[in-house]
């Protein structure tokens, strides 16, 4: 990747994140990592690997630079399988696979499924990576479970209003919460009384 990008890589951390990153350049203008992974028996979809794809994604949508990368190996069945799920979100991070020749290809959502990845969900998306981190087809959280995931308070109409949850189409709204459940397949039903809300997988 240190010939693609044309900069020296080394794995390095990033300033105020958790996380050693694989290959980072010296001014940190360019950050990524190397993922090798493949499907359960090289043919079954691993709920595991995609979880993780998803936490690599929202960490890189964390940093500053300026160019954020995935690199793949091994299958990249993997990263296209993720992709077409939920690529449309990942708009800042790059998805490239390196094959066993050495050559590097750019893989993106759009040449999988013909679509624009829409904008992203803004302070929302620590909640779109934990939905799209979740198997079961029902989850309840409350107001406080949703805030501890987002590390902010919700807005006071979050609290007041059943059309802040509006289950939006998430390639045109310009809420951005809804990206957040909309972008990942989830629609919103929220209790204001009991103050929680119940996501359904589509």
């Amino acid at each position: 990747m240190s010939e693609y990008f044309g900069v020296p890589l080394r794995q390095m951390r990033d300033a105020g994140l958790p996380k050693k990153f694989d290959l980072v350049s010296e001014d940190r203008s360019i950050v990524g990592d190397a993922k090798y992974l493949t499907l359960v028996h090289r043919q079954w979809d691993p709920p595991a690997k995609m979880m993780e794809i998803a936490g690599h994604v929202w960490l890189l949508e964390k940093t500053p630079a300026s160019r954020r990368f995935l690199v793949f190996g091994n299958q990249i069945e993997v990263a296209n399988l993720w992709l077409a799920r939920y690529g449309v979100l990942a708009t800042p991070v790059e998805f490239y696979f390196l094959g066993p020749t050495g050559k590097i290809d750019r893989l993106t959502a759009a040449n999988l499924s013909g679509r624009t990845p829409p904008a992203s969900a803004g302070k929302y998306e620590p909640l779109r990576a934990w939905l799209l981190g979740q198997t079961g087809a029902e989850i309840i959280l409350t107001f406080n479970e949703i805030e501890d995931i987002l590390g902010d308070e919700l807005p006071t109409s979050a609290r007041q209003y059943v059309a802040w949850w509006a289950n939006e189409d998430p390639r045109l709204s310009q809420h951005v919460q809804c990206r957040a459940w909309r972008g990942g397949g989830w629609t919103a039903r929220p209790n204001l009384g009991l103050a929680q809300v119940k996501f359904r997988k589509d």
